[in-house]
């Protein structure tokens, strides 16, 4: 099964050799030479393709469970089955999908109680796999056009009617598929410019209304973009709500700080340099200024926002831009609120992408998942930082 049966043995001889260390060596003690932030273990999980381009999770199977997904430009997707709650990954099946795909979401697309998982190709959202809610999926064969060429989506109920949509973007455009029911969809969609490129696109009620607007940093012009959503399937053009004033914008995200104001607050990274911004609304205007900057490891890159130690507040999972003068070493921090200070750091060799956080092992605290681009064939992952 394309060499991934001799990985995943690999895996568990790297498992049990952990597992028979002393306990007190499991505990990294390597400092990082740019803020001493203890780096932590991290367990590689082979998939046997290279390419990976996302990770998502879900209760696939309906067992309590999260279960994570796999995909690869190639036609090729793995899901590892969640059995038992613990940090195994023997329980895996393969599945052959339309290619090239670049990015993926689960969700009920359909509205049957059962997680369905949508791929997108460059050219297209789909083929659409029907979650049966035992962990089994079946293709539907149902692809949405994409016009322009998609890099990133997300499934969110958009207009608050209990059906999942679907958001892509990627160069130039953004098209938004409104879920109509019996997996009809109605595209509403938006050209910004050629020069626009979106990695990473998110979603937050910016101007109060009650209504998700959708956030679309520009990585090729240091620009954040903004489509306001009006309610009833009403958007309005992408506008611009702020300029940055260093190098291309890698991710912006939505973060609550929880500081006692209703402005909402983004946070961005600026590529090739080390830090994050954290920009707020000011006046009825809707832009935005600088609110201050938090240093990071070098070459911040994508963002995931979750609670990671169960305190209610945000925290930030940064993955950063591999470092090739030094052998392709990059780093996943996780920068913890309300300082966002990042003692836990996890040093990978490789390209990671967009994180994805979920409690695998049932413990009460997300671990993290994250692709390694290119011909690294695996997943990292990383169990619990958080709890620490």
């Amino acid at each position: 099964m394309r060499n991934i049966v001799f990985h995943i043995a690999l895996f568990f001889s790297v498992v049990w050799l952990f597992s028979c260390s002393d306990s007190s060596e499991d505990k990294a003690v390597e400092k990082t030479p740019e803020n001493n932030d203890v780096v932590q273990q991290n367990i590689d999980i082979p998939v046997g393709f290279v390419h990976v381009t996302q990770v998502i999770a879900g209760d696939f199977n309906r067992n309590g469970f999260q279960d994570v997904a796999v995909i690869s430009k190639q036609a090729h997707m793995v899901i590892f089955n969640n059995i038992t709650g613990s940090t195994e990954f023997a329980d895996f099946k393969e599945y052959d999908i339309s290619k090239p795909n670049v990015s993926m979401c689960s969700s009920d697309i359909n509205n049957d109680g059962n997680i369905d998982i949508i791929p997108m190709m460059e050219a297209g959202v789909g083929q659409f796999l029907l979650g049966d809610g035992s962990g089994g999926f079946a293709s539907a064969n149902e692809t949405l056009t994409f016009i322009g060429r998609a890099r990133h989506m997300i499934c969110v109920d958009i207009n608050k009617d209990n059906l999942q949509d679907i958001i892509a973007t990627g160069y130039g455009t953004v098209n938004i598929y409104i879920n109509q029911g019996h997996m009809a969809f109605e595209r509403i969609y938006f050209k910004i410019n050629n020069m626009f490129i979106n990695k990473l696109v998110s979603v937050a009620d910016i101007d109060a209304d009650g209504n998700m607007d959708i956030l679309l940093p520009d990585f090729g012009q240091r620009v954040l973009y903004v489509i306001w959503n009006k309610g009833n399937n009403s958007f309005e053009k992408p506008v611009p709500i702020f300029y940055a004033e260093d190098s291309s914008m890698g991710a912006a995200v939505p973060i609550n700080l929880l500081d006692g104001k209703n402005n909402p607050v983004i946070v961005y990274t600026i590529d090739g340099a080390d830090e994050l911004v954290f920009i707020e609304k000011t006046g009825a205007d809707l832009q935005f200024k600088e609110l201050k900057r938090i240093k990071v490891l070098s070459s911040p890159f994508l963002l995931n926002i979750a609670d990671m130690n169960n305190d209610k507040i945000d925290d930030i999972v940064v993955s950063h831009h591999p470092d090739t003068t030094a052998g392709d070493k990059a780093n996943i921090a996780v920068c913890y609120a309300p300082d966002f200070q990042c003692p836990d750091v996890f040093s990978v060799v490789g390209h990671p992408l967009y994180s994805v956080t979920t409690d695998w092992d049932g413990d009460g605290f997300l671990d993290i998942f994250v692709p390694l681009e290119y011909d690294a064939k695996k997943v990292v992952y990383m169990h619990s930082p958080g709890q620490s």
